[in-house]
């Protein structure tokens, strides 16, 4: 009897053969805007391309705010917003993937985590904050399964959790999982991170996911 009959106002279509595979990505990105309304952000994967929209309350429609290149929607692995630095401004992360062929013909795999920021206007085409694995040291080359920007000590600035079920180190596979966490702050950094936390047990690599959660309830 409380049913609310819904009606589309929007939508976003691709054109023929694969339609752009638009929607390969769809994330809500909140108020990044500071204007007290979300915005959205669509992938199109044909052209790795994330476009961000908020509602003009006036036009009654969503305008386009800007405009990720470069960044095809990882399977598995959705857009995220944190805030890093402790100061309320909010980034939003984009994952990116890239394969290459080392001297010796060998398929490798490089893994990104851009980060953008937006004001009231428009969102910054060149990202502030960089994760790359390669940059990490030891080297390591990882595939991370799910990823997090929590507040895990209450200061006010979020930490940068991500989640692998299995990393490749010294030529090899390392089937045990691991979670890796950086601190925020005004002193975030994406090189190394503040703690790693591994399992004793090996993964079956099964798609596994993380979840944070205030279990004991103390904040």
């Amino acid at each position: 009897p409380n049913a609310v009959q819904l009606q589309r106002v929007w939508s976003v279509t691709g054109g023929e053969f694969g339609g752009g595979q638009v929607g390969d990505g769809c994330f809500n990105l909140g108020d990044v805007f500071n204007v007290g309304r979300s915005a959205f952000a669509i992938a199109s994967g044909d052209t790795d391309v994330w476009r961000i929209y908020l509602w003009d309350s006036i036009a009654q429609r969503p305008r386009q705010k800007g405009l990720i290149t470069d960044h095809g929607a990882v399977t598995g692995l959705p857009a995220l917003v944190g805030r890093f630095l402790g100061d309320g401004r909010r980034f939003m992360g984009f994952p990116r993937g890239d394969r290459y062929t080392d001297s010796g013909g060998h398929l490798h795999f490089r893994y990104y985590l851009d980060f953008y920021f937006a004001n009231q206007d428009t969102v910054l085409d060149i990202p502030l904050l960089r994760f790359a694995d390669s940059a990490v040291r030891p080297p390591v080359a990882i595939n991370p399964r799910d990823w997090a920007a929590v507040d895990l000590d209450g200061d006010s600035a979020d930490e940068l959790i991500l989640y692998m079920d299995s990393e490749f180190r010294n030529g090899a596979g390392d089937f045990y999982p691991e979670v890796w966490i950086f601190r925020g702050g005004p002193d975030f950094r994406l090189d190394t991170p503040t703690v790693v936390l591994r399992a004793l047990e090996q993964t079956d690599q099964g798609g596994r996911r993380m979840w944070v959660n205030d279990c004991d309830g103390d904040g």
